[in-house]
């Protein structure tokens, strides 16, 4: 079984920003960090014309789904 869980790492601990489920107390885990980002931490950093913007995502070459 893998879950995913949020948490903030504070004066050498990992803490969940919400209890986990599925997880016993005192249950010994694997931990795999990656840092978490937010979209808002990059707004604004890419200058792009709205038309422009609204052509990509409007091109099905830049399309997340198969054609």
């Amino acid at each position: 079984m893998s879950t995913r869980i949020e948490a903030i790492y504070e004066g050498g601990v990992f803490k969940p920003v919400s209890p986990p489920k599925d997880i016993a107390e005192n249950s010994k885990v694997l931990l795999t960090v990656e840092p978490a980002f937010s979209i808002e931490q990059f707004r604004g950093l890419v200058k792009i014309d709205p038309a422009d913007a609204a052509a990509i995502i409007d091109n099905a070459d830049y399309s997340m789904f198969e054609s």
